[in-house]
């Protein structure tokens, strides 16, 4: 959790992700974020304003993230300076679109973790329906990979090891099982 409210150190362990700016913590479990995705070359670097909730299941304990694009508009109003900074990276880069990201965490025996990532988004822009194979790897296969595998090394920080929100209810251990009671 920690690491995913991290959104600065986006950059650090996601894959192509080559800058993350958090633009408005609404609450606890709710934020909205910009982030900058390099492309391979020929291709224009995309962007993406993504609108991010985190839910706890309270008979599992899993924890939910979902993120999609915050649609043009979006009910929250930013300061002066974010919406310049948004304007600016519009001229700049490409506007990825029905950007959806699903993580799921779900607490196993012994401390150990289950992550489940998936994703997806229309890249815009003017990329050919003839995308080269190479590129289709990227983003099918690698992307994830290298994300959690990223994610595996960076996790071990004590900075995120240590934390503890209010707003999630760890595991307890009874006869080897976990209780979210």
């Amino acid at each position: 959790m920690a690491l995913l409210r991290d959104v600065e150190s986006l950059p650090k362990w996601v894959d192509r992700a080559h800058k993350a700016t958090k633009l408005m913590q609404v609450s606890d479990t709710e934020s909205y974020s910009h982030m900058i995705t390099s492309m391979p070359f020929p291709f224009t670097y995309r962007h993406s304003i993504v609108h991010t909730h985190i839910f706890q299941d309270t008979l599992s304990g899993d924890i939910v993230i979902s993120g999609q694009d915050a649609k043009l508009g979006y009910p929250h109003k930013l300061s002066h300076e974010k919406q310049e900074f948004l304007a600016h990276q519009k001229k700049k880069y490409v506007l990825i679109q029905d950007l959806r990201s699903h993580w799921v965490f779900r607490p196993q025996a012994n401390g150990i973790v289950e992550v489940e990532f998936q994703g997806h988004g229309n890249p815009g822009g003017n990329l050919s329906k003839y995308i080269p194979q190479r590129l289709l790897r990227v983003f099918v296969w690698e992307a994830p990979y290298n994300t959690l595998k990223g994610m595996r090394k960076i996790i071990l920080d004590t900075k995120y090891q240590s934390s503890h929100f209010s707003f999630i209810r760890e595991p307890t251990q009874k006869q080897g099982h976990e209780n979210f009671n």
